[in-house]
């Protein structure tokens, strides 16, 4: 699951900003809970770091009937605006939720319109989904081996039963397209071999061990 990138970062422009990350959306009413400006205006959160986010939770005060409108931007620079949502037209209450393709981002912009029953904006939490630009990264390079001249080295040994053989050709293939060495026995050991010595000596020459 991700984490919200937004817990425990500054929201600017917004007075009593501390309450928008706190993590909590259940204790507010009307006078805690909540940050507050005065519509029009633009409250920036910065996330200190760029981030690839893929969704957006804006909790609205709504302890009564009145509705919202806003806008949400995202930048990495605080100059430069990607607008992910409009709402400039749609009564707003209570939890909006958005899931966006997936963008860099450290700013958060909410442009605040308006309110229906009086001139201040009431944000109970803005929360940010997503990864670190490090982690995607790290997750989408190949496999490489270590010992690349070695033919008996594998960088995982895949241990499965009969009945886990089609989840098991799935790691294989994903593994292989990635350039990754996997020791999968019905492929790689051939009638006559000693079975129980060729396991033992690849596990031994493997990175790592994955069991199903």
């Amino acid at each position: 699951m991700k984490r919200n990138l937004a817990l425990g970062k500054k929201a600017s422009n917004l007075a009593k900003g501390h309450y928008v990350t706190d993590g909590d959306v259940e204790q507010y009413d009307g006078r805690i809970g909540f940050g507050e400006c005065a519509w029009p205006c633009d409250v920036t959160l910065d996330l200190e770091e760029v981030y690839i986010i893929d969704s957006i939770n804006l909790y609205l005060w709504d302890r009564d009937n009145r509705f919202y409108y806003y806008r949400i931007y995202v930048s990495t620079d605080n100059r430069d605006w990607i607008k992910v949502s409009d709402k400039s037209n749609s009564q707003c209450r209570g939890l909006q939720i958005f899931s966006i393709e997936q963008k860099k981002a450290r700013y958060i912009k909410v442009e605040c319109l308006y309110n229906s029953n009086n001139r201040g904006f009431h944000i109970v939490q803005l929360e940010v989904f997503g990864e670190s630009e490090n982690s995607i990264e790290k997750n989408s390079k190949p496999l490489t081996r270590t010992q690349n001249d070695d033919k008996n080295h594998f960088d995982v040994f895949l241990s499965y039963s009969s009945d886990d053989k089609d989840e098991a050709d799935k790691i294989y293939a994903d593994i292989t397209t990635r350039n990754g060495k996997i020791f999968l026995a019905k492929k790689l050991l051939k009638p006559g071999q000693d079975f129980a010595k060729e396991i033992k000596n690849t596990i031994k020459n493997s990175d790592e061990l994955w069991i199903i």
